[in-house]
């Protein structure tokens, strides 16, 4: 469905119940058109978004996560390393016939 219709819907829907609403939790009728305002600005911005903007939470998310993503970087290249040293010591011990089985 196309955004404009969605929005569309839903403010048929706060229309209609209105009334209900405002007999129901006994708020005048003028405060629950400013809340459907807010509503209505909320629903459309959220359609409206380009889906890059970051959140405070997701931003801390990330960087907890490059940081990880680092930490295992740093231990891979540690282990590589390591490898490589124990690749040329058993290579050395074979050479000299030192490896036992």
């Amino acid at each position: 469905y196309a955004r404009s219709l969605i929005c569309q819907m839903v403010v048929i829907i706060f229309y209609i119940l209105l009334n209900e609403i405002s007999a129901k939790f006994q708020v005048h009728s003028t405060q629950i058109n400013k809340w459907k305002s807010i509503a209505r600005e909320a629903i459309v911005s959220g359609f409206k978004g380009s889906g890059t903007k970051k959140d405070g939470c997701n931003q801390d998310l990330t960087d907890e996560l490059y940081k990880q993503i680092g930490q295992l970087k740093v231990k891979l290249e540690w282990l590589k390393k390591i490898i490589t040293q124990l690749k040329s010591y058993v290579t050395i011990s074979i050479a000299l016939g030192l490896l036992i089985d």
